[in-house]
């Protein structure tokens, strides 16, 4: 009677499956996971968030060229010679449709009779509240009146405008967590089921959300199609997240809950430009706004909710990309799992042939042994 014991592979299972339980590793992880977490979450939301400061901010200028040269300079000695990027347009019309069109962040127009400061306070509640004071600063210099003009203001119920932001971070934790929390109750589940449980989770998680939230928000007054064009986006984003904690719970295994946390949440939030608008946020974590998937994500949406799509192509864009690297991954773990799952069978003997042809020579002296004892037996005369 034979039977064959299954044993881990080492080739198929993730780094955190085929460690054997440790005391002093564990010990040690459970005092380093933690610190680390600490440190950079301190590091990224304190260094991203704790001052909002202009940073080559896009401002359209309107006005005479003696009163632009004179308002760009008073605005370059109190905020600094790198704080803004002056645009100058014919117009305020024309100022007003580029900042529609998200090419400039605000304009100041300087009339015969007051300043406006044109915003958009859905790009950014924070940052344009400190255009609105440089804009009154400029006023009272040339001793006019100062009027605000908002182009687009946030969503009826969503003042502060975080609404689709708190959407954002709502879907990038469930998305992710699904998957850490499989892999916590379940370490050798298939790929299948890890996908499986990844389509579900972005497709309930920001339909939840927006639910429960439109019990205080609404529905931003929008209408249908542009809800639906938000959480198809939020959904896509969902699937992204997901799908790279799969391929991070496959390679590195339990180490994945504490990569996901940095790499999905500590870095991925302050530099979506939802608290704080990208312009403001410093020159670092603009560079990371420039390439990480949450900007790609929120700034698809916040196109889609309030600038009727305007610049949509490239933030989306980003968001594909990221999309399409962690789809590569997926196809990649599953093909490396595929092959070493198939290379210990294609290396096991088969049952009719023996292993070692030793043991067919053992075997074969063995049996010969007692048929030529029988054979001397039955060859031998009888004595009686």
């Amino acid at each position: 009677m034979s039977g064959v014991l299954e044993t881990p592979n080492p080739v198929t299972e993730p780094l955190g499956v085929q460690l054997a339980p440790n005391r002093s590793r564990t010990l040690g992880a459970l005092i380093a996971a933690p610190l680390i977490f600490i440190f950079v979450f301190v590091f990224c939301y304190v260094s991203a968030l704790h001052a909002p400061t202009p940073h080559d901010v896009p401002v359209g200028i309107v006005a005479s060229s003696s009163t632009q040269a004179q308002v760009e300079d008073g605005i370059a000695d109190k905020a600094g010679d790198d704080a803004f990027t002056f645009i100058d347009y014919s117009s305020a019309d024309a100022a007003r449709k580029a900042i529609k069109e998200r090419e400039a962040f605000a304009a100041i127009v300087v009339e015969d009779d007051k300043v406006v400061t044109i915003v958009a306070s859905s790009a950014g509640v924070s940052g344009t509240s400190i255009v609105k004071k440089i804009g009154a600063e400029v006023a009272h210099a040339l001793n006019l009146p100062a009027q605000v003009d908002d182009v687009a203001p946030t969503r009826k119920g969503d003042g502060s405008g975080t609404g689709i932001f708190f959407l954002f971070v709502v879907t990038t934790v469930g998305s992710y967590l699904v998957i850490t929390m499989l892999y916590q109750a379940h370490p050798r589940a298939r790929l299948r089921t890890q996908l499986i449980a990844a389509v579900a989770a972005a497709i309930v998680t920001p339909i939840v959300c927006f639910a429960l939230s439109s019990i205080f928000i609404g529905d931003y007054g929008a209408e249908f199609g542009t809800i639906a064009g938000v959480l198809g986006v939020a959904t896509l984003y969902g699937l992204t997240v997901a799908m790279v904690a799969i391929v991070l719970v496959r390679v590195i295994g339990p180490v994945a809950s504490l990569a996901c946390n940095l790499l999905l949440t500590a870095f991925n939030l302050p530099s979506a430009g939802g608290a704080v608008a990208v312009g403001f946020l410093p020159p670092f974590w603009q560079d990371v706004h420039g390439i990480w998937i949450g900007a790609g994500a929120l700034e698809s949406m916040r196109s889609i909710l309030y600038f009727e799509g305007a610049q949509l192509g490239r933030s989306m864009t980003q968001l594909l990309i990221w999309t399409a690297g962690a789809a590569l991954g997926i196809i990649i773990v599953g093909i490396v799992g595929a092959v070493r799952r198939r290379r210990p069978m294609l290396n096991r003997p088969s049952e009719s042939t023996p292993a070692d042809p030793t043991d067919l020579t053992e075997h074969s002296e063995e049996t010969i042994e007692p048929v030529e004892a029988a054979s001397a037996g039955a060859s031998m005369p009888a004595s009686r």
